[in-house]
């Protein structure tokens, strides 16, 4: 079942829609993808905070960068299915999350 989340504001004068996948069993693995867009040193300590790691190797090597404006996807497998992204926390870090989705891992 696909549901709609809309009115979240993610950066000032914006809202996004967030698409989450349920499932009404608890065993399931949901994958929470998520963009982040910042300049300047990234903060690897949310990285531990939100359970999340670089998507591809793309990303990865793009944290290191810090000279310019990044848009790093970022992976976060949760049994929990209304997991989000602490978004005031990326932003006190001068990140801001872009854009997410939810996919149900096999």
């Amino acid at each position: 079942m696909m549901d709609r989340v809309k009115g979240l504001t993610v950066s000032p004068g914006s809202l996004h829609e967030y698409i989450l996948e349920r499932d009404m069993t608890a065993d399931k693995v949901y994958t929470f993808r998520f963009t982040v867009i910042g300049k300047g040193t990234f903060p690897f300590d949310m990285l531990r905070y939100d359970r999340c790691f670089p998507h591809s190797t793309n990303d990865a090597g793009w944290i290191n960068e810090s000279d310019r404006q990044r848009h790093i996807v970022l992976v976060s497998q949760n049994p929990r299915k209304l997991w989000m992204p602490t978004f005031e926390r990326w932003r006190s870090f001068g990140w801001v999350v872009k854009s997410t989705v939810w996919e149900r891992s096999t």
